[in-house]
């Protein structure tokens, strides 16, 4: 990639191999994720017998609905504008304001789902729905991994923003773990996790809000 940019830089036409195979990728990328999901709860169908609804808003995480959800298993219909749709007519993709996220809570209720998942536009922030219409995102959302982590990486630390809340410092801290904040952008605290980690520490989640 580095190459790439360097050569577009200077408007020099990438060097061609002599061979080359296009894929899309996708397939490929859904396929990972679900060999591991299977690998960690040791399943084939693990989400089997559960309703999930998804709501991309338009953007590009639509896949994920049919192409992980459903080949594990879950029942995905109902989800929600899962269609890329540059003009976003059914709402703005924002998972962190909860008034965005009012569409895919009612059809949650309706169609008595166990989860709903809402994405951003480009699919690296997410929300979740509970099966009684509450919004799980930002802080919450943090908790609830970290609940998840913790019976494997007791006094781990989880690497957060710092605009976090004292009530998710407690929690963590709650659950045997530490919450250690970090300045904002989700490259610093990947590499806030990733010294600590070259550092001896357990430091299995690092998130922004």
């Amino acid at each position: 990639i580095r190459e790439l940019l360097q050569q577009a830089a200077i408007c020099e036409p990438p060097r061609q191999s002599k061979a080359h195979e296009v894929q899309p990728c996708l397939p490929a990328y859904s396929a990972f994720l679900r060999e591991r999901i299977c690998a960690w709860t040791g399943e084939r169908h693990p989400l089997a017998g559960l309703r999930i609804l998804v709501d991309a808003g338009g953007g590009a995480g639509g896949f994920y609905a049919s192409m992980v959800l459903a080949r594990l298993g879950a029942d995905v219909e109902g989800s929600l504008y899962l269609e890329p749709d540059g003009t976003f007519a059914g709402h703005l993709p924002n998972p962190e304001q909860e008034g965005t996220l009012s569409a895919l809570a009612a059809a949650v209720l309706e169609r008595e789902a166990d989860l709903g998942i809402a994405f951003d536009t480009d699919v690296d922030r997410a929300a979740l729905v509970d099966r009684d219409g509450r919004i799980l995102n930002r802080n919450r959302l943090i908790a609830l991994i970290s609940a998840v982590l913790a019976p494997d990486h007791p006094r781990g630390v989880i690497v957060t923003d710092s605009i976090t809340s004292t009530g998710l410092a407690r929690f963590i801290e709650a659950q045997g773990m530490r919450h250690h904040r970090f300045k904002r952008g989700y490259k610093n605290v990947i590499d806030e996790a990733r010294r600590l980690c070259d550092e001896g520490r357990d430091a299995p989640l690092a998130i922004e809000t």
